[in-house]
């Protein structure tokens, strides 16, 4: 991970393994890369596709405040499932409240 960041920093490469530029997306946020954290939540919002994929993404981008790779997700969460069934569903369920809280709040608003 350390030495993805280190190649970012001085090739200008991302790795091409979705799971490692999640990690960089993390550790982006602690080391103040605001450049990379963005690259990283571009990347990460092209591949997006299944659900558990969604709500991994979902809640790695509220934990680094990537605030267009979360509503990304929320919104491709919710051209799957109905509002009405976000609090029905086994995986949404077990998201943390404030996050159901904002799809929800998502939902009504879009």
């Amino acid at each position: 991970m350390i030495l993805g960041m280190i190649e970012y920093i001085y090739l200008g490469k991302l790795p091409k393994e979705q799971g490692l530029i999640k990690d960089l997306l993390i550790i982006s946020e602690g080391y103040m890369l605001k450049k990379l954290k963005e690259e990283c939540e571009t990347r990460l919002m092209s591949r997006l596709r299944r659900q558990d994929n969604l709500i991994e993404m979902l809640l790695a981008a509220d934990q680094v405040k990537a605030e267009k790779l979360k509503k990304k997700c929320m919104e491709l969460l919710l051209q799957k499932i109905p509002p009405r069934d976000i609090c029905k569903d086994a995986d949404l369920i077990e998201l943390p409240s404030n996050i159901l809280l904002e799809m929800l709040q998502f939902s009504l608003s879009a």
